[in-house]
């Protein structure tokens, strides 16, 4: 499995700086882990950046055109002004350039860069060899050299990929090819392949798309590309328990269903092979990000608002407050 947490946590630096609103929102089909720690990388970078900024996330259930530009609409009607998605659907983007909010895409068509090649665009093309790969380590795919983005340069832009797209920042991106370089640099070490296998920034399996030149700042894209890289080097945690709560308390530790304890060393082990493997168990809504069914909230405004646990006050009865599940927190 790939770690898209950490490419999300790059785009929510990047959301930090544009929002004005201080509200954030994000497009997810469903409250499962792998999609929940997707949105929470996001929100916590963001948040990072500034405490005060919250965060609003619509389930959608589908990932129908309609229902996804709904979901959109209404993730602007609460305020959001950057908008990302979880969905593998660009379909919000129509209502992003409609409304003039940012819209962050996702697997996008556009020419992919890993933070290496922020600095050096011919980086990419020394990832399509296992040459980076020490079989007898063991140790993934490396980069080689990795100098910090210079903000004086434009080598992380890149103009002709946004043409058509003006509210577009950037793209949340995965490449499954890094995990073929590692096969074949084991089969060619003469070592096994492993049986679990996640791969993240610094195996270049996870990216974001090159920046929109039109949109995003030098400044703004060097904070961007320097938070990568301290996740790339794991001198950031994305989640280090003690950058974010749950109902107002730390998180202590996390029981999984085969009694692993997934908080260890002060944070959270999602996607961990040697902690329960590279699935992604991160069920978490953390405080600041309030979630919202979307057919729920279509409901509630069909139905005369005394009938069916509705309110006269416009209570809105399709946001849930999530907290830890009793089964798996302890």
């Amino acid at each position: 499995n790939v770690r898209l947490p950490e490419s999300y946590f790059g785009a929510g630096t990047l959301a930090a700086v544009k929002t004005q609103s201080w509200r954030i929102g994000c497009i997810s089909r469903a409250a499962v882990p792998e999609e929940i720690a997707e949105f929470t990388a996001f929100y916590l970078a963001a948040m990072t950046r500034n405490g005060a900024i919250a965060m609003d996330v619509v389930y959608t259930g589908t990932d129908s055109e309609a229902e996804v530009q709904k979901a959109a609409r209404t993730l602007a009607d609460l305020g959001c002004d950057v908008i990302a998605t979880t969905i593998d659907s660009d379909a919000a983007e129509s209502v992003c350039e409609e409304l003039g909010l940012w819209y962050i895409g996702r697997n996008g068509a556009e020419e992919s860069m890993s933070s290496a090649s922020l600095q050096d665009p011919s980086a990419d093309e020394a990832a399509f060899s296992t040459d980076g790969y020490d079989a007898e380590e063991g140790s993934g795919y490396e980069y080689g050299t990795h100098e910090s983005y210079d903000a004086d340069t434009e080598a992380g832009y890149s103009g002709t990929a946004y043409a058509g797209h003006p509210r577009r920042l950037v793209t949340v991106d995965a490449d499954w090819s890094a995990y073929m370089i590692m096969a074949a640099g084991c089969v060619t070490g003469g070592l096994p392949i492993p049986a679990d296998w996640s791969g993240g920034l610094a195996e270049s399996a996870v990216s974001l798309g090159s920046f929109n030149p039109d949109a995003v700042s030098g400044e703004a894209a060097g904070l961007t590309a320097e938070s990568l890289e301290k996740v790339r080097t794991r001198e950031r945690m994305i989640f280090a328990i003690d950058g974010f709560s749950v109902a107002g308390e730390r998180l202590p530790s996390y029981i999984g269903p085969d009694g692993v304890d997934f908080v260890d060393h002060g944070y959270f082990h999602d996607q961990d092979p040697d902690f329960g493997g590279s699935v992604s168990v991160f069920d978490i809504i953390v405080d600041g990000i309030t979630v919202h069914d979307l057919s729920a909230l279509t409901a509630a405004q069909a139905a005369p608002a005394e009938e069916e646990g509705g309110t006269s006050d416009g209570t809105d009865i399709g946001t849930e407050e999530v907290g830890i599940p009793e089964s798996s927190a302890a």
